[in-house]
């Protein structure tokens, strides 16, 4: 859905909360024979009401709930709103426990809340909204015009879903294409060739790119020409395989898309200042682990407490990064050289090295649970990186890069981001960039809290989200 209607969903969503809670104290009032008029109910409970949306909306959309592909997939609608539902009642139990909410609290309320608002959540969701969206899209009334990128097999394919979908949501206007001669396929204009995309004369709403054959380079070129229109672009290729394994994606029938939608430069002061009071809480509240951790490694390890070296990050530019030292004092770089190198080549993945002899035993332990990183948060503080974006890397890394990889420098390096989450080591040196450049061409700082919060069972547990 775009913009506009998930404000509106936010808003119904939130409605629905606070009129299921004052029902559920109306039920409890009424088997008390005790009366309350709403009015004092909204009067007493009103931070209760205003914190549910707080509470619960966060949780829908990190769930896609208010995307388009899942609100007309019917059978896992039900299963994605059971479950929301069921986390949004837990983390409600956390906060009236905390903040003393003691007749809320009260086991006819919380089964009341539960069962009235999956029920006006099931009716608003799975009946009302999609009989809405099959309405407004039969009455061209909200669909989108979409121009398709690609006249190949591919692309082909992927029309004939999108004319089959029951509730026709978008319409293709036509094909741009550098190689075929056709004014027409199945139906659909030739609009010219893909550089031609500001002669196009017809208006539309979204891109597609639908192309497999294709070159990295020349696909991410394609990108950022579509970029220039600021409008919602979606990409359909092989190259763009790893996405749609780890993600929800935006979908067409039975097609995964990749979507760009370039909105993280509005975004920018605030995920600063954001970086900034971040980065002093955790200092602050981790004081005790990095203290500790720094006598640690000195009691038991030779050599500087804190490793630093010169790595490659925004715009390009080098700075000092700072790291606690987890390998053996004065060690060669020669092994880690040879390794990027294997991955570079698409001879390697991007596993770490095993049994690396140079990491000390302390070493292997800090890297497991990522807590070597930590020292990172001083260069988050002086804006050399943020607490969420791509990896820096290092000087002999960046030699090693084409062009299209370095595109991921458009952003501030991060302490996590989209690879050390989903990828981590079990990716390959291409797949690495394209999870990067994901982040460089969706970042918001919605996407920035969701990945912040998805790291914290990394950090605990050591794994990935893969």
């Amino acid at each position: 859905m775009i913009k506009a209607h998930k404000i509106v969903l936010i808003i119904l969503d939130s409605l629905i909360l606070m009129l299921s809670m004052i029902l559920a104290i109306s039920i409890k009032n009424e088997l008390d024979n005790t009366f309350i008029t709403l009015p004092d109910i909204i009067s007493k409970y009103y931070d209760l009401f205003l914190t549910l949306p707080l509470i619960s909306i966060p949780i829908f959309s990190i769930n896609n709930l208010y995307k388009y592909n899942l609100i007309v997939n019917t059978k896992k609608l039900y299963k994605t709103l059971f479950r929301c539902i069921v986390y949004s009642q837990l983390l409600l139990l956390v906060f009236l426990f905390v903040f003393k909410y003691t007749l809320i609290l009260e086991r006819i309320i919380i089964f009341s809340n539960y069962f009235i608002s999956m029920l006006f959540f099931v009716v608003l969701k799975c009946i009302i909204i999609p009989t809405f969206l099959r309405t407004t899209t039969a009455k061209k009334l909200i669909n989108r015009k979409i121009l398709i990128l690609g006249a190949g097999e591919l692309s082909r394919t992927l029309l004939s879903n999108i004319k089959n979908d029951e509730y026709g949501y978008y319409e293709p206007i036509g094909y741009l294409d550098d190689y075929i001669t056709k004014k027409k396929i199945n139906n659909l204009p030739i609009l010219g060739k893909i550089n031609q995309l500001d002669n196009v004369e017809i208006d539309f709403d979204e891109i597609l790119i639908s192309i497999n054959n294709i070159s990295f380079d020349k696909l991410i070129k394609i990108i950022n020409l579509c970029k220039k229109y600021n409008k919602p672009t979606h990409i359909h290729s092989q190259k763009y395989s790893i996405i749609k394994n780890i993600y929800q994606l935006e979908q067409f029938d039975y097609f995964h898309t990749f979507s760009i939608f370039n909105h993280h430069n509005k975004s920018i002061v605030i995920k600063r200042i954001l970086d900034i009071f971040g980065s002093l809480i955790l200092i602050i509240i981790l004081s005790p682990v990095l203290i500790g951790v720094a006598l640690l490694i000195k009691i038991t390890s030779k050599g500087p407490i804190f490793y630093k070296t010169t790595v490659i990050g925004y715009n390009k530019k080098s700075f000092i990064w700072y790291k606690f030292t987890t390998m053996k004092d004065k060690n060669d770089d020669f092994l880690h050289r040879n390794e990027v190198l294997k991955m570079a080549k698409g001879k390697k993945s991007g596993e770490k090295i095993k049994d690396d002899p140079r990491i000390t035993p302390i070493g292997k332990f800090l890297r497991k649970f990522s807590i070597d990183e930590l020292p990172q948060l001083y260069n988050c503080l002086k804006g050399q990186m943020s607490l969420v974006g791509p990896r820096p890397v290092l000087p002999y890394e960046f030699d090693l890069m084409n062009d299209w990889q370095k595109e991921k420098f458009a952003v501030k390096s991060g302490l996590t981001g989209v690879w050390q989450i989903y990828g981590r080591n079990n990716v390959g040196f291409d797949d690495q960039f394209v999870l990067d450049l994901y982040y460089v061409s969706n970042q918001s700082l919605w996407m920035d809290l969701e990945l912040i919060v998805k790291t914290i069972p990394i950090v605990l547990f050591g794994k990935t989200g893969v």
